[in-house]
């Protein structure tokens, strides 16, 4: 049983259980160097396992390459983390596609359509979800982030299903086929690293304090790993917590775009009956109208505003919106009472206004 849709809270919920896995991910990589000093006996420990396919050489075997071998299950599992975040707001933002309102409710069969659904567009892998179904028009500097998703998604592949060992399949970029591979083709990943600068000096991580205390800056870079064919993925704990940050990262723009997006999507069937009621209307930043008659309603009220500013309902001031957007305005549309009375502001975490409008309201930004 599919319990009703909270958006955008079930959204946020999403984005808060891929922070606390990447955390706990991270953590068994660092775990890794504790578990190879661990002494073994002369037997095996038959107390967890009553039954074993390995013996004391194993349980050595398994100690010494502990950094390595908990570093590569953490990566794998950060990667699928992720995978399930993007597939959980997909599902999400299909299910708001096909109820718009959020009076109206969806039968057994719609919703199992909208799983179909997500699970076949699931299978385009985690870069085409999210920047052509998760978030439909990403911005420039989310799908350049789209290189860390795809270097990232590659390595876990070779990880999960190779133990490491880079093959064509993984250098081969994406639609082309293989017989195009070359041999001084790479497998090429990119996250983010964490550097320290201290009086304006990079320094070593750790860093040890010397006698004068300085000024200290953490910044993040890109840093590009790369494997030839053949070669073995080796995977640090300090890799782990790289790419934890910057999954994190990258899932903290996904969710602000895609709330950009379903917002706006929320709000539009309030602006298109307006739109359909008027054919003279047109929406544009600079809008005017015929000149209304006698009997005719304002032309102000044939407006489909676009907002200058964010009102959001925790803050005090308004935030003013980039240029060249699409966000309708949406608190001084005509119809605005019509939704309140549907109970679509519930939904709406954000009210947009236009300057003329907000400096009416005596708002501040």
């Amino acid at each position: 049983m599919i319990r009703d849709l909270k958006y955008p809270e079930d959204a946020r919920k999403v984005i808060d259980a891929l922070h606390v896995g990447l955390r706990y991910d991270a953590s068994i990589a660092v775990l890794g160097q504790g578990c190879s000093q661990l002494a073994v006996g002369d037997k095996p420990d038959f107390s967890s396992a009553p039954v074993r396919a390995s013996g004391v050489e194993d349980d050595k075997a398994v100690r010494r390459d502990a950094v390595g071998l908990l570093s590569r299950f953490s990566f794998i599992s950060m990667v699928s983390r992720y995978e399930n975040h993007a597939r959980l707001l997909l599902l999400q933002r299909r299910f708001l596609e096909e109820v718009r309102d959020p009076a109206r409710r969806i039968g057994p069969e719609q919703m199992w359509n909208v799983i179909r659904r997500v699970n076949c567009e699931m299978r385009q892998g985690p870069v085409i979800v999210t920047s052509q179904y998760l978030v439909e028009h990403p911005s420039a500097a989310l799908r350049a982030r789209m290189r860390w998703l795809e270097g990232t998604y590659k390595v876990r592949n070779c990880l999960a299903h190779r133990l490491g060992m880079v093959e064509m399949i993984d250098v081969k970029p994406p639609r082309v086929p293989i017989e195009s591979v070359k041999d001084i083709d790479t497998l090429k990943a990119i996250w983010l690293k964490v550097k320290l600068f201290v009086d304006g000096r990079e320094v070593n991580i750790p860093y040890r304090q010397g006698p004068e205390q300085g000024q200290g800056e953490v910044k993040f870079d890109e840093y590009e790993r790369e494997w030839k064919i053949g070669e073995v993925i080796h995977i640090t704990p300090q890799d782990c917590q790289n790419v934890a940050i910057s999954l994190s990262f990258l899932g903290n723009q996904v969710l602000a775009e895609f709330e950009q997006e379903m917002n706006s999507m929320l709000a539009k069937p309030a602006a298109q009956v307006q739109v359909q009621s008027s054919p003279r209307t047109q929406a544009s930043r600079n809008q005017t109208s015929e000149p209304a008659g006698p009997s005719s309603p304002r032309s102000e009220q044939l407006e489909t505003h676009f907002a200058d500013f964010e009102f959001k309902r925790s803050a005090d001031v308004g935030v003013r919106l980039p240029t060249g957007h699409q966000w309708v305005c949406n608190a001084s549309l005509p119809s605005w009472p019509r939704i309140l009375d549907t109970g679509l502001l519930e939904h709406l975490p954000s009210i947009y206004l236009c300057e003329r409008h907000a400096a009416e309201s005596g708002l501040q930004w």
